[in-house]
């Protein structure tokens, strides 16, 4: 099966990572990017995700829950409880 494009050849959804890893960020760009993924977005700083994620308006997030400051369950908690209307699962 062939993913959908949009009119700039990628395929449709926005993505934000969340890491604080930048390697692990890297790694993943080149994942969806190689996969036609061309709207990508992300943070190392887990303080900066909710405000990203309200901007960026993303469809999926790839969370790392084990960074340092805030967790990522407690970033999860903000995204959750600000989303409201948009399913979170």
């Amino acid at each position: 099966m062939r993913s959908p494009k949009t009119p700039s050849g990628g395929v449709p959804g926005r993505i934000l990572i969340i890491d604080d890893h930048a390697e692990n960020i890297t790694l993943l760009e080149r994942i969806l990017a190689k996969a036609g993924y061309r709207q990508v977005a992300s943070t190392t700083n887990s303080d900066d995700a909710l405000t990203l994620h309200k901007q960026f308006k993303s469809d999926l997030v790839l969370l790392d829950f084990h960074m340092t400051g805030k967790d990522g369950f407690e970033v999860l908690e903000e995204i959750v409880s600000n989303s409201a209307g948009h399913p979170v699962s």
